[in-house]
């Protein structure tokens, strides 16, 4: 298991397969999507919708890192407030956020070269 969030001196790392669902909480913050898209859920949501209905659809996703991004972010952010109604963590849509951190694995070769953001 690697150690790859929250440090400002080297790559974001891309968590692996088997990744815990605090593992990928933390790799979806280390993004912004908020504040890179507007700064408010109301211009995010527009952005982010499509990639959800067309994975749903055809199981694929876009090629364009700063869009997986942002939809993985939306993913954390929604399950955020799932959760806070229900007790104990969990991830709802599991096969879409897997789906999400293997297409950014893969865009990117496992390390994005950028610090991470700040939390929203």
């Amino acid at each position: 298991m690697r150690k790859y969030f929250w440090t400002r001196y080297g790559p974001v790392l891309v968590p692996d397969e088997d990744a815990s669902s605090l593992e990928l909480i933390e790799f979806a913050l280390s993004y912004n999507g908020y504040a890179r898209n507007g700064g408010k859920p109301s211009t995010l949501r527009p952005i982010v919708e499509p990639v959800h209905q067309q994975f749903r659809e055809t199981g694929v996703l876009p090629e364009d890192l700063h869009l997986l991004r942002s939809a993985l972010f939306w993913e954390q952010r929604q399950n955020r407030i799932n959760e806070e109604m229900r007790s104990g963590p969990n991830i709802v849509g599991e096969t879409y956020w897997k789906a999400l951190v293997a297409k950014i694995r893969g865009v990117t070769g496992g390390a994005i070269l950028e610090p991470p953001d700040d939390s929203p």
